[in-house]
């Protein structure tokens, strides 16, 4: 019986110290309504050097695409 009362106990702290890890990880304010489908703050700022990395690879894959179209051509 003393052994069931400890694991009782010690799954109880864990189940207290998760959803305490839970909700820092996820605080209130945070949290947007239910139903609503509108991306994050952070997700709306557009970042330059990844706008140009983009255009840069996107460059590169019109390249290849071109040089591929010549090979099948010759």
């Amino acid at each position: 019986m003393k052994r069931l009362t400890r694991l009782v106990f010690i799954a109880l702290v864990a189940l207290l110290l998760i959803s305490l890890l839970a909700a820092c990880a996820n605080p209130i304010g945070s949290r947007t309504p239910a139903g609503s489908n509108q991306p994050p703050a952070a997700a709306v700022q557009s970042d330059p050097q990844a706008d140009a990395l983009e255009q840069t690879l996107t460059d590169l894959d019109n390249q290849l695409k071109s040089t591929d179209t010549l090979d099948d051509l010759q």
